[in-house]
C-alpha cells in the first residue's frame, strides 16, 4: 500500500540527509528500548497519505535482523490557523500524555530538530493499515470505545499544561465568531442567519465550558484515526495531535460521528458511552446529556463554515452547515 521501492542506505553510504537519519534513528531506538543497537540499513519513502506536514516513512533493519517502521513527521505553523501557531504541540502531547498503556496512539520514539530545516521532526511508530474512511461501521464504534478510554484516562488531570488549547468559553465565541466573519461576503441571507445564531451563543460556549475537562483531540475527524487489523480486536490509534487541549470531550464524539445517519450515530454514542462506564465526563442525566451533544453540534457547524477554503466554490455546503448550526441550537 506505500510503493516503497526505493533501495536501502548502509551506515556510512548514501546522501549526507540520509546519514544523519540512520544516526538519528540510532540514537531514538536506543532511548526508547534502553539498549544501543545499529541499523543494518534504512530505506526512506513519501507517506502515501495527503498531508499538510511533510511526512515519509523509515523501513528500518537492524543489526540483529529485527524489522521495524516509522513515521517521521516535520512539525511546522499554519500562520493562518488560530489553533496551529504552535509547533511543539503535538510532540508535547506524545511526550506527556499519550505514552499511557492503554491509550489509543502510536508509539512515540522522540523528536529532533532536523539540522538542514532547523525544524522539529516527531517519530513515530508506523500504522500500516487505513482510516477509518476506508473501514467497516463496527471498527467505528472500536473508535468511539477507545475515545471513551481515552476520556476516561484524563478525566480531570488535564487543563494546566501549558501547550493544551483552553476549549474554554473565549475559545468558543471565537470560532463562532469567525465563522460569521467568513460568510459575510457568502451565500446570501447566510450572514443574517448566523449573526441571528452568534447572538445567542453565549449560552451554548458556557454550557461545553462547564463541562468537566478532560483531554481532546479536537481535529478527530475519520482520517485521523487508524484501524491496525493486524491486531485482534483492531487496535485503534489516534494521530495528528496539533490542535489537542483540554475541554469538554462530547466534542471529540460529535467530530467522529459527523456524516453518519441517526442510527449510526446512536450506535457511536452507545460504544462510547459503555466503555465510558461512571467515569465524570458526561452530563449524569439524559436529556442534559443531549443538550450538550447538541452545543457540541453548533460549535462544530461554526468551525467548518469558519474555514471558507472548504465551501466558497460549494456554497449549497455552507448553507447545509448553517441549517445545522440552526437545528442543533433549537435543542440546546
Amino acid at each position: 500500500m506505500t510503493g516503497r521501492f526505493e533501495p536501502p542506505t548502509r551506515p556510512g553510504e548514501g546522501p549526507e540527509g540520509d546519514r544523519r537519519r540512520i544516526e538519528t534513528v540510532e540514537e531514538l531506538l536506543a532511548e526508547a528500548r534502553g539498549t544501543a543497537g545499529g541499523v543494518r540499513w534504512l530505506r526512506r519513502s513519501p507517506c502515501p497519505f495527503a498531508t499538510v506536514s511533510p511526512t515519509e516513512i523509515l523501513d528500518i533493519e537492524l543489526e540483529d535482523g529485527e524489522r521495524i517502521s516509522l513515521f517521521a513527521k516535520r512539525l511546522g505553523i499554519e500562520p493562518r490557523h488560530p489553533d496551529k501557531r504552535r509547533s511543539d504541540r503535538e510532540a508535547l502531547a506524545y511526550e506527556r500524555l499519550l505514552g499511557e498503556a492503554g491509550i489509543a496512539a502510536p508509539r512515540y520514539y522522540g523528536t529532533r530538530t532536523d539540522e538542514e530545516s532547523a525544524q522539529l521532526e516527531l517519530y513515530l511508530e508506523y500504522i500500516a493499515d487505513w482510516d477509518l474512511r476506508y473501514q467497516e461501521l463496527d471498527h467505528w464504534m472500536e473508535a468511539a470505545r477507545a475515545l471513551a478510554l481515552l476520556h476516561r484516562a484524563f478525566a480531570g488531570r488535564v487543563g494546566e499544561e501549558a501547550f493544551l488549547l483552553s476549549l474554554d468559553r473565549e475559545y468558543l465565541v471565537a470560532w463562532a465568531e469567525r465563522a460569521a466573519g467568513a460568510v459575510e461576503n457568502g451565500p446570501a441571507g447566510l450572514g443574517r442567519r448566523l449573526e441571528s445564531l452568534l447572538a445567542g451563543y453565549a449560552s451554548v460556549a458556557e454550557l461545553l465550558a462547564a463541562q468537566p475537562r478532560t483531554l481532546v483531540h479536537n481535529d478527530l475527524a475519520p482520517k485521523n484515526v487508524l484501524a491496525d487489523r493486524s491486531r485482534t480486536p483492531v487496535r485503534i490509534c489516534f494521530v495528528d495531535w496539533e490542535v489537542a487541549g483540554a475541554g469538554c470531550g462530547l466534542l471529540d464524539l460529535v467530530h467522529l460521528g459527523y456524516g453518519l445517519d441517526e442510527s449510526q450515530g446512536r450506535r457511536l454514542l452507545d460504544s462510547y458511552l459503555g466503555a465510558l462506564e461512571d467515569a465524570p465526563v458526561v452530563p449524569r442525566s439524559a436529556s442534559e446529556l443531549q443538550r450538550v451533544l447538541a452545543a457540541a453540534r453548533v460549535h462544530k457547524a461554526f468551525y467548518r463554515i469558519a474555514h471558507p477554503h472548504l465551501w466558497h466554490d460549494k456554497p449549497a455546503l455552507a448553507e447545509e452547515w448553517v441549517a445545522e448550526a440552526e437545528h442543533a441550537r433549537a435543542a440546546v
